[in-house]
């Protein structure tokens, strides 16, 4: 069980403490002291007053000992609420800090963000305002109760330091039997409980599969492995606990007995036996609350441990001087991205370069490093080695609130927010509704929010459940164009779009062109990869291509020579645009020929004098495809 942090920002935060800790150990001190006005009374009232039989010295004698008792009970009051003024300091001090380290790093490594740790944070912080800990305070008087004891007597001293011997070991038993269970059930628990956020997560494809059986008999193998492992620790506990309050009443019977003993024998006053008894029970008193609340306090001590580790193997990232606005133009230099815990390179030192103002298709095959390439462009995640930069600045050191003005994004996986539409295409920012009416029409979005129950203030729910999927990637695009950014990069664009919304994203698209805004587009739609400047055809990770779309189709098929298979895909793809699109995939070709051939056809059909030069001595043959594919 670790005491001290090992990462900057909680020792950072401990210094901050410090002072109010220093407050509560004086504080603590006073009450150590004040409980000595209870033993002191009995022993007046015992060997004085019963013999004196003097009534004012008894009232005397009972206000000071309430006083004393009241002042005790009023620092202890304000130790108290000291500690939970403590816990709330730390919270401020780490709770935002924490959450935006963790979202930082959950994107730059892909983990899960689900690792609650602003939960455990609060595990360990409610620890603070817990009995369990207010104990621990009077552990350091211990050695002052068992001086008192001996100078009643050498041999109550000597009987009281081997009951707090026992019941220490008691305790040290009962925390090394317990805390391995303990954490086991607590991993196990955890286990169960993201096992069952992912059924819940993926319920349509557990019902639509008959899954749940199966899944089910797998949650209970680990549930019920942690509440067994709970059990055996409850069970060890309940008997260590049981075993020290009976203690501390056997150790006082057997206080008063030998004191009792002492006083038949003259060498000791009723009053003096009365006050050793009652030093005992306070004696004992920590150890056995400490055993009571054991459970809490190593629960409190793991979570304080995992979120003390988290923040110390988190990497913070490097952050520039705000920069004046890009004009778009993004270089890639020797790019090489390793995935966190694995040793496989998914980018390969890859370099390249895209003009200001380019539109650029990226194609390649599942798993050539597509999606990463895009997540890079935008800083998410961070080089193994390389950069990427806009207009010569590194997108990763760019300060992310600043950067985030300048860009645009849309990943392949789509995640709304809670709040409304207006909310959600303004990215959560004060903003004027024109730029977002504005961003919505760009994105041709702006009739359907319209249509919906409350337009634009309409609550969409967590992650945008109460849309269809179309309706959610097309306010996403709204959102990834707000503010008329300088860089879009757009992961999948139209995955989830019909023919209206791939209308409106060519239209978008044109927008975007005329604004001279730099445009990344993944996609292996050939609508979509048919309105681009520049191809990107990457494989393994590496670029095998780039070039202007009529320059890099014909490597892709075979070379320029092979100009009757890029006459025929052209054909196919007007055809496509005729109506007759369900034939222009008769020919077997590969993903990535496909989708480069569709790029090109497109191209060539908009007018680059270039591809039109090249493909002009077959304009018989590509008429005939054309028909042919029709």
């Amino acid at each position: 069980m670790r005491f001290y942090p090992r990462s900057e920002i909680m020792r950072d935060i401990f210094g901050q403490c410090v002072p109010t800790l220093l407050l509560i150990v004086l504080f603590s001190f006073g009450i150590g002291l004040l409980f000595f006005t209870m033993p002191l009374y009995m022993m007046q009232v015992f060997d004085r007053v019963m013999s004196s039989q003097s009534g004012e010295t008894l009232i005397l004698l009972t206000v000071i000992a309430l006083f004393g008792l009241s002042v005790s009970a009023v620092l202890e009051g304000i130790r108290g609420m000291m500690l939970v003024r403590l816990g709330s300091k730390a919270d401020k001090l780490l709770s935002e800090k924490l959450l935006g380290m963790r979202l930082d790093d959950a994107a730059r490594k892909g983990n899960d963000a689900g690792a609650d740790l602003l939960a455990k944070h609060e595990t360990y912080r409610s620890t603070f305002a817990g009995p369990g800990l207010h104990n621990v305070f009077e552990i350091p008087f211990v050695p002052l109760y068992i001086l008192a004891m001996f100078i009643v007597s050498p041999f109550i001293g000597v009987l009281g330091l081997l009951g707090l011997l026992i019941s220490a070991a008691v305790a040290l038993g009962n925390q090394l039997v317990t805390a391995r269970r303990l954490n086991n059930s607590m991993q196990a628990t955890g286990q169960s409980h993201q096992m069952a956020q992912s059924f819940v997560r993926n319920a349509e494809v557990v019902s639509a599969l008959g899954m749940q059986p199966e899944l089910m008999r797998r949650w209970k193998r680990k549930y019920f492995g942690g509440l067994v492992a709970q059990s055996g620790a409850m069970d060890s506990m309940s008997i260590s606990a049981g075993l020290t309050k009976n203690l501390q009443m056997i150790l006082q019977i057997s206080i008063i007995g030998a004191g009792m003993g002492l006083v038949i024998a003259g060498d000791a006053t009723p009053g003096e036996t009365f006050a050793a008894m009652f030093i005992m029970g306070r004696m004992i008193m920590p150890v056995s609350s400490i055993v009571m609340s054991w459970r809490s306090i190593v629960e409190g001590m793991d979570a304080f441990k995992e979120v003390d580790d988290a923040l110390a193997d988190m990497d913070d990232r490097p952050e520039a001087m705000q920069l004046p606005p890009p004009t778009g133009e993004l270089s890639v230099e020797r790019l090489t991205y390793v995935p966190g815990g694995s040793k496989t390179l998914l980018l390969k030192g890859m370099s390249f370069d895209i003009p200001a103002g380019t539109i650029l298709g990226v194609i390649g095959p599942s798993a050539s490093g597509k999606s990463t390439l895009a997540k890079l462009m935008v800083g998410v995640w961070k080089p193994a080695s390389g950069h990427v930069r806009l207009d010569g600045a590194d997108v990763y050191t760019w300060p992310r609130e600043d950067f985030g003005r300048h860009v645009g994004y849309l990943p392949q996986d789509i995640e709304l927010f809670d709040g409304t539409v207006r909310d959600n295409i303004a990215r959560f920012r004060e903003s004027d509704p024109n730029d977002v009416v504005d961003a919505a029409r760009m994105a041709g979005v702006h009739d359907l929010i319209l249509r919906l129950p409350d337009g634009y203030d309409t609550e969409i729910g967590p992650g945008g459940t109460r849309l269809s999927g179309g309706q959610r990637q097309r306010i996403a695009l709204a959102r990834a164009v707000f503010g008329r950014p300088k860089l879009v990069i757009l992961d999948e664009p139209n995955s989830n779009l019909d023919s209206e919304g791939e209308a409106a994203l060519s239209q978008m698209l044109k927008a975007l062109k005329e604004r001279e805004t730099t445009v990344v587009i993944i996609s292996h739609r050939p609508h979509i990869l048919g309105m681009v400047d520049d191809i990107l055809i990457l494989r393994d990770g590496q670029v095998e291509a780039l070039g202007k779309a009529g320059d890099v189709v014909p490597r892709l098929v075979g070379g320029t020579g092979d100009k009757r298979q890029i006459a025929q895909t052209q054909g196919q793809g007007q055809g496509q645009g005729q109506g007759g699109g369900q034939a222009a995939a008769s020919q077997p070709q590969t993903a990535v020929q496909g989708s480069a051939q569709a790029a090109g056809q497109q191209a060539n059909a908009q007018g680059p004098a270039a591809a039109q030069g090249q493909a002009g001595q077959d304009a018989t043959a590509q008429g005939r495809a054309s028909e042919g594919a029709a």
